[in-house]
């Protein structure tokens, strides 16, 4: 990867190209390993980011996303007041699954608080299929327009969510996925962080980057869904998105105790 930092300010990272398998096809295995390589690393930069040492002994550059979850997750603009009981939710969600979810959202600013206790590291900020290619050599990640610091766990949490969010990999495969990935993230972070640390912070940080998803997907019920890869109806979204809003409802209660 190259950085030219141009006479106006902007930055452009440029990457090499990647032909492969397209990050859709990937399987347990795939993210497995890519969560491995996530771990080492992070353990490569764990720590204050303000004693990194960077590539080549330079300046930490000043372009990196500096507090990216907090600006993701709470500048989202979400109405109010979110219809929890809305006949379509009513139908497709469970009770218990959107008295979890309105917990999460009533809690979001001690959630992603809680966040900032955590171990920091360097972090990608967006893991998901649609980042990664599958040559042979092994996975690629793109997309690093948010790289910056962040909470240990985060970019784990994320491929293990936004893998199924889309309807783009079968959700059938999720639970198999999130065991594979918090097991592979922690042997690649080497013991340097210990096993329920990393639990509790793929739990907490997966909580933390989605607290705003379920309340803006009532608030559009019957109208416009927003910018989306998802090509499903409402009722397919609904339906295929929850049993990784349940996996976050369980990881809330599991790190949120």
């Amino acid at each position: 990867m190259a950085v030219d930092e141009r006479p106006d300010g902007t930055v452009a990272l440029w990457l090499g190209e990647a032909t492969g398998r397209p990050g859709t096809t990937c399987s347990p295995v795939d993210l497995g390993e890519v969560a491995g390589r996530l771990g080492a690393g992070h353990a490569r930069w764990l720590g204050d980011p303000s004693n990194w040492v960077w590539p080549g002994g330079g300046r930490t550059p000043d372009w990196l996303a500096r507090d990216w979850l907090r600006d993701y997750t709470l500048g989202r603009p979400v109405p109010e007041p979110v219809p929890w009981e809305h006949p379509v939710a009513v139908a497709a969600w469970p009770a218990p699954m959107r008295a979890g979810l309105r917990r999460i959202w009533e809690r979001r600013y001690e959630v992603v608080a809680a966040t900032d206790g955590l171990p920091r590291t360097l972090c990608h900020h967006d893991c998901w299929p649609m980042n990664l290619v599958f040559p042979d050599a092994g996975p690629v990640l793109l997309d690093w327009s948010g790289v910056g610091p962040g909470p240990v766990g985060e970019d784990a949490a994320n491929l293990v969510l936004d893998t199924f969010f889309d309807g783009l990999v079968d959700v059938g495969l999720l639970p198999e996925v999130a065991a594979t990935v918090v097991d592979r993230y922690a042997a690649g972070l080497r013991g340097r962080v210990d096993p329920a640390t990393v639990t509790r912070a793929v739990q907490l940080t997966g909580v933390a980057k989605y607290v705003w998803l379920a309340p803006l997907m009532l608030t559009r019920l019957g109208g416009a869904t927003g910018q989306t890869y998802d090509r499903r109806d409402e009722a397919g979204i609904m339906a295929g998105r929850r049993p990784v809003l349940e996996l976050l409802v369980r990881w809330a209660e599991a790190a949120m105790r």
